[in-house]
C-alpha cells in the first residue's frame, strides 16, 4: 500500500490559451472530430472548458495534446497533471498514459510501483465497463425474451481449453475465471474481457489467449445472425 503526493505546476504560460479567455461553453465531439482532423487549436478550444469544469475525457484530451505538442508548447508536467485528474475520474485511456509517465519518468518522477498502480486501475475500469455492457446486454436479452426463439442464443461451437501453466499446477493455482466475449455475426470473437479474476493474473491471461480463438455459432435477432455478448465461466483445476 503507498501513496501517491505528487506537486504539478498548471498549464499556466505553456499553453498560451486560458479557460477565462475561451468560450464558456465547448462540445467534446466537435473537439475530437477537429482532433481527429488535425486541427488542433479548434480541438483545444472546444474541449479545454469542458477539461477545466471537470469533464474526464475532454481532461484526457488536453493531456494528450499538451504531452505531444500539439498546437501548444510540449509541456510534460502540465500533461502528467490532467492526465492524474482525467485517471482520477475513471478515465482509463488516462490511467494508462500516466502509467506511462511514471514508467518512463516523463513529467513526474520516475516511479515503476505508481506505475504498476495505475495499470491496475485500468484494468479494473474496465473490467467494471465490461460488466456494465454485460449487464444492460443481459437486461434487453430478458426484455426481448418473449420474442426469441429457440436456437438464436449464441453457441461455442469451437474452442480448446486452455494449457495449464506447468509451475501453476505446481503450486495448486485454482479458481474460476470469468471471461466476456463481444461475438460478431459471423461467430468470431472480436474482443475478450475478465470479468471475474481467478485471483490469479497468469491463470486469467491464460484463459482469454486461449478462448480468444474460439469460434461461435452466432446469436440471431428475427432470425438474422447479429453481434452477441457472452459470458463463459473457466474453472481451473489441478487434476
Amino acid at each position: 500500500m503507498f501513496s501517491v503526493s505528487v506537486r504539478f505546476c498548471r498549464l499556466c504560460s505553456a499553453l498560451a490559451l486560458s479557460a477565462t479567455a475561451l468560450s464558456a461553453w465547448g462540445s467534446l465531439e466537435a473537439g475530437m472530430d477537429a482532433y481527429s482532423g488535425g486541427d488542433y487549436a479548434l480541438a483545444m478550444h472546444e474541449v479545454l472548458p469542458l477539461a477545466e469544469k471537470g469533464d474526464a475525457q475532454a481532461q484526457y484530451l488536453v493531456g494528450q495534446m499538451v504531452a505531444n505538442g500539439e498546437g501548444v508548447p510540449k509541456n510534460e508536467t502540465a500533461a502528467a497533471q490532467w492526465f492524474l485528474e482525467a485517471a482520477g475520474s475513471g478515465n482509463a485511456k488516462a490511467q494508462l498514459a500516466l502509467a506511462d509517465m511514471y514508467s518512463l519518468g516523463k513529467g513526474v518522477a520516475e516511479d515503476d510501483a505508481i506505475a504498476a498502480y495505475w495499470r491496475w486501475r485500468a484494468a479494473t475500469t474496465r473490467a467494471t465497463a465490461a460488466r456494465r455492457t454485460l449487464s444492460e446486454s443481459l437486461k434487453k436479452s430478458e426484455a426481448d425474451a418473449g420474442k426469441a426463439k429457440r436456437g438464436e442464443v449464441p453457441a461455442m461451437n469451437h474452442c480448446a481449453a486452455p494449457t495449464y501453466a506447468r509451475d501453476a499446477e505446481h503450486f495448486g493455482d485454482g479458481g474460476t475465471v470469468d471471461l466476456l466475449f463481444l461475438v460478431d455475426a459471423d461467430g468470431k470473437a472480436q474482443d475478450v474481457s475478465v470479468l471475474n479474476s481467478s485471483d490469479w493474473a497468469r491463470l486469467d491471461r491464460s484463459a482469454r489467449d486461449a478462448f480468444a480463438a474460439c469460434t461461435f455459432v452466432p446469436g440471431k435477432i428475427d432470425g438474422k445472425p447479429a453481434p452477441s455478448v457472452v459470458r463463459v465461466p473457466y474453472v481451473w483445476k489441478t487434476n
